[in-house]
C-alpha cells in the first residue's frame, strides 16, 4: 500500500486559512442577517395584530406588510441555503 505525500507550501495554507476565514465571515453574516430579518418579521406581526385591535386598520396594513416582507426574505433565506447545500 502506497501512501501520497500531502504537498504543502505557505501559498496553499494561506488559501486554506482565506477559505475558512470566508466560510466563516459567511457564516456570521448569514446567522446575524437572519437574527435581523425574523425580528423585523414578528415586530411587524405582532405591531399590526395590536394596530388592527386597536382599530388603526391602515397602521395595521402597514405593519403587517412589512411583517410579511421580512417573513418571505426569512424563507427565502433558508431556501437558498437548503438549495446551494444541495446542488454542491
Amino acid at each position: 500500500m502506497s501512501t501520497l505525500p500531502i504537498a504543502s507550501s505557505p501559498e496553499s495554507d494561506v488559501n486554506l486559512w482565506l477559505d475558512l476565514l470566508e466560510v466563516v465571515l459567511y457564516g456570521l453574516g448569514a446567522g446575524i442577517g437572519l437574527s435581523i430579518a425574523f425580528a423585523l418579521a414578528m415586530r411587524g406581526l405582532i405591531l399590526g395584530g395590536n394596530a388592527q385591535r386597536d382599530g388603526r386598520g391602515l397602521a395595521a396594513a402597514g405593519y403587517l406588510a412589512f411583517g410579511v416582507l421580512f417573513t418571505l426574505v426569512c424563507v427565502a433565506a433558508v431556501g437558498y441555503a437548503l438549495l446551494s447545500m444541495v446542488h454542491r
